[in-house]
Parts: C-alpha cells; structure tokens; sequence
C-alpha cells in the first residue's frame, strides 16, 4: 500500500497555482504552519482532510490565530493560502475584519526623506509621471514591456498587466487626461523593458502615487454619472462584461461557484440603493482630513475593477480613499 498524500503536498499543488514568484515561500509557510496544526489535531493526511470537515478545521485554525493574539491582517494572511488549496471561500470562515485604523502605509508622513527627494528628480521623471497617470504596483511596473501599452481603434488607452497580485491577468484603464503621457512612456523606452533597472531602484513612495490615481479615476466616474445618470447601465454593463472574460477558469471549472461571485460583484454595486458609506474609524480619518464620508457604488467599482484590480468597493475605500 503506497504512501497516502500529506496535507500541505495536496495543498501547496493547489494554492500555488497562479501565484507571483515573491508570494511561493510565504504560502509554503503558511501551508507548512496549518499542515501541522491539523496533524496534531488527528488530521494525518490529504485524503482524511478533504473526506473530513474541511471548513470546520480551518474556522478553528483562524480561532486558535485570534487567540493568540495575531492581528486581523495576520489571520487573513496565513489562512489565505489554506482557503485556496481547500477550495473554502475565504467569506465562510469568521474572522476579524482589517480595519481602517491598523492601515498607515502612505496615508500619514513618514520619514521617507530619500523617496521624497528622488521623486523630484529628472533620473525619475519617468517613472514618477507614468505612475502618476497608471498607479500600479512596483513589481508590476518593473516587468512591464513597451508592448503592454494598448491603444484601442477608438483611442482608449490600456496598461496590460500580464502578472499582477497573486499571478492575476489585468487590463489597467487609462483616464483620458493621461493618455498623452502613458503614450509618451512607451515612445521613449531604450530596452526590452517600459523602465530600466536605474530607475525602478528607489525608495519612492509609489504606492502613495497610487492611491493619487485611484481618487482621480473616482472623481472622474463619479462627475460623470452626475453629468449623464444614463452611463450607469453602460457601466455596469462594462463591469459585468469584464467580470466574465477575466473569469473564465472560475467558469469552466464551477458554474455554481462563478454564479455566487458574480452575484456578490452585482450586489456591491447596488446594495444600499448604489450609495457605500464608510462606518467606524473610517468616519474619523475621513472627516479629519475633510473627505467625503459618502460614496457613489458604482464609480467605486470602476475605480476598483478598471485602475486597482481589487474588485471590492470595502478594499478600495480603505486603501486607496482615505
């Protein structure tokens, strides 16, 4: 009789699918870390794991996290990868939310004298003028190619991101006062990359310039909706297209899984009659730094899907708004 399958071999083949590079060791880890937790539990093996309560072992992993005293973002992290080998949506397991409050990456000043200098100078000009116009991640930046700059017949520009967060394919949307300068970019790269190794090496805050571009991708969307309240059918109609071209692995492999997201895509859109207020800590840093305390669903969500990748109105609101 051959050796049965151990836990964390069945769940690293599954949940390292898709995944960057920069993320492989941490879900080894973290699988390694529920692994043994489940050992000692009396869950020996993979086929005893997924023949058992699946979900049950893992809402009493997170337990065992929260008691000892692991911050929300922690839990979420470590049973991350343990959700997407199981096959568990992340929603069923009880957990603590990350809340605005424990969030301060580019949100307050820092002691980031050496990024601060560096954006203001010509060798980063580049760099610093496209981000400020795209606003996506550092290692997304770096591996961009001329190629990835997409300009439709009808003038739309796009940033391809052929490997975002966790491995995922997106298509970033390009407001139309930033075209000439993303274009601009492209034209004057020297090599086989959009930028040079020189100039993606610097401790510029570049997730700041991001949240810059969210809030400019939301002003636009929701100044438009206000000048024609017929875009919304238009824009939903975008949004739930994309949601199904971006989507078709969830599709051919669980119809009733694809179905449950999408209706969780739809409602974020519209519950609440299309209108997301911000609740708790979030109404403090908001009304202490004279922000809205109100936003419209819908251009969040085109914010969110088109300029973040995120696909969640709560992620972008506490990231990116505040």
């Amino acid at each position: 009789m051959g050796r049965k399958e151990s836990i964390q071999h069945a769940l690293c083949a599954a949940a390292l699918q898709d995944v960057s590079d920069k993320s492989v060791g941490i879900y080894k880890h973290d699988i390694k870390v529920f692994a043994d937790y489940a050992r000692q539990h009396g869950v020996k093996d993979a086929e005893s794991f997924e023949s058992g309560n699946k979900r049950g072992l893992i809402q009493s992993y997170a337990d065992l996290l929260l008691e000892q005293g692991k911050s929300p973002s922690t839990i979420h992290r470590y049973i991350a990868p343990v959700c997407k080998g199981a096959g568990i949506n992340m929603a069923d397991i009880e957990k603590p939310k990350r809340t605005i409050d424990r969030i301060t990456r580019s949100r307050y000043d820092t002691a980031n004298k050496q990024g601060d200098i560096e954006q203001s100078e010509d060798r980063f000009k580049r760099l610093v003028d496209f981000q400020k116009a795209v606003g996506i991640r550092r290692a997304e930046l770096a591996r961009l190619k001329p190629a990835d700059i997409i300009q439709l017949q009808d003038g739309r520009v796009y940033v391809h991101v052929a490997r975002g967060k966790g491995g995922k394919e997106q298509y970033q949307a390009v407001l139309p006062d930033n075209i000439d300068i993303v274009l601009k970019t492209r034209d004057t790269a020297t090599g086989e990359r959009l930028f040079s190794k020189d100039e993606i090496n610097n401790k510029i805050d570049l997730h700041a310039l991001r949240a810059d571009n969210a809030k400019a991708a939301y002003k636009y969307y929701a100044d438009k909706l206000q000048e024609s309240p017929g875009l919304r059918n238009q824009y939903a109609h975008m949004l739930q297209r994309y949601f199904y071209d971006m989507n078709k692995r969830l599709r051919e492999s669980s119809q009733k899984q694809y179905n449950a997201r999408l209706a969780a895509f739809k409602r974020d859109m519209y519950q609440s009659s299309g209108i997301y207020k911000i609740r708790g800590a979030s109404v403090d840093i908001a009304r202490e730094k004279g922000l809205p305390v109100e936003y419209d669903r819908m251009a969040l969500m085109m914010t969110s899907v088109f300029h973040l990748s995120h696909w969640r109105n709560d992620v972008t609101v506490i990231n990116y708004m505040l």
